[in-house]
């Protein structure tokens, strides 16, 4: 048996999201560099500004029932489940006016057909986002860095592909049909 997760991957779902805050920011980020991963590993603030976003997963859950499909020419079956993702994004920056406008316009376009059809082209539904917050706090800098957040909440298809072991010819020398080969004896 064989088992391959398709066909949105983590890479796909992490890029469309990191496009998103990018190519959509209002006031414009100065690079793709400031757009962080809040769930990696090692990441450095950027260096020369501190207007950048940070993109967490909060959840992932799972809605309906899990169904099957059945590829007859492959010999396999598909597993399906829908997954919504919440997505806490936090835009941070030196001036409140940019942290707040650039997360106001996320929220603005998650709930627009904008939003919508930027995702869908990485495979991910953009279902709405919630009310953004402001949560202002000190960094590294010990100085107030204006922080505005806001939940994105998108969803995805999860598709698991299951390959059984199957043959594909049969040799039926040596097997015969039991009343032939062995011929029942006449009771008297």
């Amino acid at each position: 048996m064989q088992i391959t997760l398709s066909p949105i991957s983590n890479a796909q779902f992490t890029e469309g999201i990191r496009q998103f805050l990018f190519q959509c920011a209002a006031p414009t980020l100065p690079s793709i560099d400031c757009v962080l991963n809040g769930y990696e590993s090692d990441v450095a603030l950027p260096k020369h500004t501190n207007d950048f976003c940070v993109f967490t997963p909060l959840s992932y859950l799972s809605r309906g029932k899990v169904f099957e499909e059945w590829n007859t020419y492959e010999e396999g079956l598909r597993l399906c489940e829908y997954v919504t993702a919440e997505i806490q994004v936090d835009c941070f920056s030196n001036s409140k006016a940019r942290a707040r406008d650039r997360a106001g316009n996320y929220e603005l376009l998650a709930g627009h057909s904008i939003g919508v059809d930027f995702f869908l082209g990485y495979g991910i539904d953009c279902q709405y986002a919630e009310a953004m917050r402001n949560l202002t706090q000190v960094l590294d800098s010990s100085k107030f860095t204006a922080r505005y957040t806001l939940t994105l909440r998108l969803g995805f298809w999860k598709k698991l592909d299951v390959r059984f072991e199957f043959f594909d010819h049969l040799n039926l020398d040596g097997i015969h049909i039991v009343d032939v080969r062995f011929p029942p004896k006449e009771v008297l």
